[in-house]
């Protein structure tokens, strides 16, 4: 049946799902030398697109961002995400 592995299990997953999402879309600010910026990756993507008048910076900036989670963290974790769930379904 299902034990109590299974149960902690599920609740890391939960956490851990948690925080990608929360690290994507959170609208709280950060204080940075820069100034203030976004900590989500995604919110913060179209606020550099529609704040900065270069859109190459602003894109180079929401890829490459060191102080806050970025647009090329999200993406690896949605690629390798995927890799796995797709090797999940080979037959043996």
């Amino acid at each position: 049946g299902y034990g109590l592995g299974s149960g902690i299990s599920l609740f890391i997953a939960t956490n851990i799902c948690e925080t990608i999402v929360w690290k994507a879309l959170s609208p709280t600010t950060i204080n940075t030398g820069k100034g203030t910026e976004f900590e989500g990756a995604i919110v913060s993507f179209f606020h550099l697109l529609i704040s900065k008048p270069d859109p190459v910076s602003a894109l180079r900036e929401a890829f490459y961002r060191q102080t806050a989670p970025n647009l090329t963290n999200l993406l690896a974790t949605l690629f390798v995400f995927f890799i796995v769930i797709y090797f999940q379904g080979f037959q043996v």
